[in-house]
């Protein structure tokens, strides 16, 4: 008997420790990790430097409340907007709860405008988290069913047309909420002229807009911000996973003009930003500059992509191979669930993204040797579906 509430569907598996990419039971079987705690362990697992670091804080100081000022906190800050378009940040614990963040900001943004200017834009097949707020601008019914009434004021636009969102974009709209790259939904890539179009249209109504990059940020797409690839910036972003490679940590970013609408007193996260998390997001952030690892998401990414369209060129099971960098996502004729069920039996770790996309999002130190061992096992999977 379990005393933990049975709020997952867990596979069969127990790991002991790990290792780089790879993950060990306590029989010592190892099993090549393609998740990384879907998409959060970006260095891999018990890397050195990483963990010297936070060892380095527990031994210091972890937590002390927002209530006096945190060196790390003000660091991290710092190094975040130096590397992106933001001049202010606010820190919690999750991505779920920078978006939490995000939406009572732009609700706020809207009602200090007009009461009546609180509507919210976001897409179908989208995934913004889990707590009450979230899962109302959250694109996919099988999330939201079941809770009763949610948010009010919140419309979906099919993604990537242009035409369902003039139709509902109109100057009640506060702000809109979107993904570079739908994740949970099935790693759909955003068009570029619709991106353009999105931002356009939240200049013209004076609307927020917000990039969640809880899972495509923090070098996952071969950029540090997916949003680079465009040139187009946001308004705010959100961020969490690889961040804190671990350790619990999100973050909203944004120009000044919108942070400061969240004034004392509106918002607030008990543990967020605290010693330990922001001191994790530090390592990270000098990590990835150390050892080039962006880079290197951006080299392994085009290669692991190649590797699988080249199976789909023999094994029509693969309807699709679609992603940016290391997010990349495996379209099958069959349910996903049973392709990864056999990886397992394989020793590679997988994860669904919609019911057909098998979605590969490993740590980002991994090697080509490392996806040149995962492709001969995805093959002789498919090879048996097939």
């Amino acid at each position: 008997m379990s005393f933990v509430a049975n709020t997952y569907n867990r596979f069969n598996l127990k790991f002991e420790y790990g290792k780089g990419c790879w993950l060990f039971t306590k029989e010592d079987k190892k099993y090549l990790d393609l998740v990384a705690g879907i998409a959060v362990c970006a260095l891999g697992h018990n890397h050195k430097k990483f963990n010297s670091s936070i060892k380095a804080q527990i031994d210091k100081i972890i937590h002390v409340s927002n209530l006096y000022h945190i060196d790390p906190q003000e660091i991290l800050a710092e190094k975040l907007c130096e590397k992106s378009f933001a001049e202010k940040v606010f820190f919690c614990n999750s991505g779920t709860e920078a978006n939490e963040a995000a939406i009572k900001l732009v609700r706020k943004f809207g009602f200090e405008q007009s009461p009546e200017k609180i509507k919210i834009l976001s897409f179908l097949n989208s995934f913004h988290g889990r707590t009450t707020g979230s899962i109302s601008i959250t694109g996919q019914e099988k999330y939201r069913k079941g809770f009763g009434k949610l948010l009010d004021n919140v419309e979906f636009v099919e993604f990537n047309n242009e035409i369902d969102l003039e139709s509902k974009m109109d100057k009640n709209v506060a702000g809109v909420f979107v993904e570079i790259i739908q994740g949970e939904g099935g790693i759909n890539l955003i068009d570029k002229n619709f991106l353009q179009k999105l931002r356009d249209m939240c200049n013209k109504f004076n609307a927020v807009l917000v990039f969640d990059e809880v899972q495509t940020g923090m070098g996952r797409t071969g950029k540090l911000f997916a949003y680079e690839h465009f040139n187009i910036e946001p308004d705010l972003i959100t961020v969490a996973k690889a961040l804190g490679n671990g350790i619990p940590i999100g973050a909203l970013l944004g120009k000044e003009k919108f942070m400061e609408i969240l004034s004392p007193g509106t918002h607030a996260a008990t543990f967020g930003g605290n010693y330990l998390s922001t001191m994790a997001g530090i390592a990270v952030l000098d990590i990835f500059e150390q050892e080039n690892i962006v880079e290197n998401t951006r080299k392994t990414g085009v290669y692991f992509i190649d590797k699988l369209k080249s199976l789909q060129n023999k094994y029509q099971v693969i309807k699709k191979v679609k992603g940016l960098g290391l997010m990349i996502g495996m379209e099958v004729n069959c349910k996903a669930i049973d392709i990864i069920n056999k990886l397992i039996d394989e020793n590679i770790l997988t994860v669904v993204a919609g019911e057909n996309v098998v979605r590969f999002v490993p740590p980002l130190i991994i090697s080509k040797e490392e996806i040149d061992f995962a492709c001969e096992k995805i093959e002789a999977v498919l090879k048996e579906t097939s």
